[in-house]
């Protein structure tokens, strides 16, 4: 989880430092592993249910 957050945090860093493309490409990769997270997360909450 930590990880998504440096990684966010890296994606508005280069956001400010108007390197937009690199950016957006760290972007998309933090969200992509928020979403995988997230998934397993709800499974895992399904079967303690």
């Amino acid at each position: 989880m930590w990880a998504d957050h440096l990684t966010i945090a890296r994606c508005c860093g280069c956001i400010a430092e108007l390197d937009l493309q690199s950016g957006i490409v760290v972007m998309a990769a933090g969200l992509h592993l928020l979403q995988r997270d997230l998934i397993l997360e709800s499974v895992r909450v399904d079967l303690v249910q």
